[in-house]
């Protein structure tokens, strides 16, 4: 992921440059062009075009700067943008194709641009701008709306020099099969800005706002801190029966990247029933043999109708969520993804695959069956709070984390689980083979087991430095190491201010100073971003100088103001 988006950026320094001679393209009679196409056919790279009338069946194949958004072609000589967006309109074709003769390499930017309309009932081509080919294209300040494809409504990318970079650009109320906003195939390359938008895009097979399959590279910076119905930035409100939000296939790559300040977001996306076998997987993203990572990101509010509210994984598909080194306090979320009630649904489920979230809030999801459904897969959850979970209309959750299958692992580290609505924390189904490691957390839900076993399972269990709510389920395992527990008995010494939902733990906790620090264990900040480790002279050590938890009680000097934790 690093070389490839490494090599995304660097194709951006292509876009520099004086601009010198250009043409002006408009209705007056000094314009240099009254046709687009024939301005593009020209030899001037530079092509500023006026807002008098839209032009359509463009075809690109070297390089151009083209600038819209001019009143007049008097305004374009003198570059007095007016604020405004020149139309490219779809006349029942593909509005833009960019494909450079083979063997040539091109540069193109379109800049100030209403790309609309366009239509394609060819499987070659996208409804709305068409890229393939050894070219770099970036769209700036655009829109690309109603434009209908098969494969890519909005956008097609195609071939392994295809890179594309959308700035401060909104794609949406697009529609295809595949990709209703953006198809990417063929080891493409696509970089979103922060700024940007891939919205209310639908597909009715795959992928409602983003389709990427065959070594496809995507990069999406998009976000805000609004609620979804104020939301200006992201991957959100997109539509389709596979991967509401984003389809990865075949060996592709997605990155959710967000900064200190400013979240990424994949936020209220839907996987909808359909005639399809596999239909209503991944709310938020469907990823098959592929690789999607999640770094200060919001995976929020996202819904399906079979299984994987949030993401769905299958195949040999990973997937990462964590906050960057720098970043302080909730900087990750997985929050408020919901389920339509079946009986096999589950926020994040899992087949074959791996499933890695850290330092994040897992918070308020509902589903039929539980949180993380690990079907022969490997789970780790590390510096993380589970809270406020449940069942549908209220109702306990069977479990936060269920497993099953041959050949299934869970490590559960320096987490906080608390105040979900749930049966169990951990339920392992019949005939199952499992490790599970629990170590260093906190496990508090007063009506809950800890764990919950079928029949007939094989269970390596190992329990170690725990504070939690009941131990006879874990005593229990045959097979299993199990030390250092404390039950707590009231929450309200417990933690900081357990109604208000602070659930970091008080200076009189017993979990306070109570663990060593683990070769497993991967990071030096807690969940807030302060230092993990912090000895605290007054309290007298236990196992070692480590909390119990998600949290370090060291720092609370530097959280006074932090205080509505229910906020979250």
């Amino acid at each position: 992921m690093q070389t490839k988006s490494i090599l995304i950026l660097l194709s951006l320094i292509a876009w520099g440059g004086n601009v010198s001679a250009f043409v002006t393209v408009g209705s007056d009679q000094d314009c240099d062009f009254q046709s687009l196409q024939n301005a593009i056919d020209g030899d001037e790279v530079d092509i500023r075009v006026t807002i008098q009338r839209s032009f359509s069946g463009i075809n690109i194949s070297k390089s151009k700067r083209l600038k819209g958004g001019y009143l007049n072609c008097e305004d374009a000589r003198n570059d007095a943008y007016t604020g405004s967006r020149s139309v490219l309109k779809g006349g029942g074709e593909t509005v833009v194709r960019v494909e450079p003769d083979v063997g040539t390499f091109a540069s193109v930017v379109f800049e100030n641009f209403n790309i609309i309309d366009g239509f394609s009932d060819n499987a070659n081509y996208a409804g709305g701008l068409d890229i393939r080919g050894d070219v770099k294209v970036n769209v700036m300040n655009s829109k690309i709306e109603n434009n209908v494809g098969i494969m890519g409504g909005g956008i097609a990318i195609q071939g392994n020099s295809a890179f594309l970079t959308i700035a401060n650009t909104q794609i949406s109320s697009n529609s295809s099969e595949q990709g209703g906003g953006i198809y990417c195939s063929d080891s493409g390359s696509v970089l979103i800005d922060k700024e940007s938008a891939v919205s209310y895009n639908f597909a009715s097979n795959m992928g409602g706002g983003i389709y990427a399959d065959k070594q496809c590279v995507v990069i999406s910076k998009a976000g805000d801190n609004r609620a979804i119905e104020d939301m200006k930035y992201g991957v959100f409100s997109n539509v389709a029966a596979e991967g509401g939000g984003v389809y990865l296939d075949r060996q592709s790559q997605m990155l959710f990247e967000g900064n200190d300040i400013t979240p990424s977001n994949l936020i209220g996306n839907t996987a909808i029933q359909s005639d399809l076998i596999d239909s209503g997987f991944g709310g938020g993203a469907k990823v098959v043999s592929s690789i999607m990572q999640f770094v200060n990101a919001r995976i929020e509010a996202n819904t399906s109708v079979t299984d994987g509210s949030a993401v769905a994984l299958f195949n040999g598909a990973e997937m990462v969520m964590e906050r960057s080194e720098n970043c302080r306090g909730i900087c990750s979320s997985l929050k408020s993804n919901s389920t339509i009630p079946t009986d096999t649904n589950s926020t994040i489920v899992s087949h074959h695959s791996s499933v890695d979230v850290s330092n994040t809030l897992v918070d308020r999801n509902e589903s039929s069956t539980s949180i993380f459904n690990m079907i022969d897969s490997e789970l780790t959850i590390e510096g993380v709070q589970l809270s406020y979970n449940e069942g549908l209309n209220e109702q306990p959750l069977n479990s936060l984390i269920e497993v099953s299958g041959n050949d299934s692992e869970v490590l559960l580290l320096q987490t906080t689980v608390v105040n979900n609505n749930v049966n169990s924390i951990v339920k392992v189904k019949d005939d199952a083979v499992a490790n599970l490691n629990l170590l260093n957390s906190v496990l508090w839900n007063p009506m809950s087991q800890i764990l919950s076993l079928g029949v007939s399972t094989d269970i390596q269990l190992v329990a170690q430095c725990l504070n939690l709510n009941e131990s006879l389920s874990l005593n229990s395992v045959a097979d299993g190491v199990v030390e250092g527990i404390d039950l707590f008995v009231n929450p309200d010494s417990e933690f900081m201010d357990y109604v208000a939902g602070d659930f970091r733990l008080s200076l009189v906790s017993s979990g306070v100073d109570k663990c060593s620090l683990l070769e497993s264990s991967r990071f030096t900040r807690d969940l807030l971003g302060y230092a993990r480790v912090f000895d605290i002279n007054t309290i007298e050590n236990k196992a070692g100088v480590l909390d119990v938890g998600a949290y370090e009680s060291g720092d609370l000097i530097y959280l006074s103001g932090f205080e509505n934790f229910s906020d979250l």
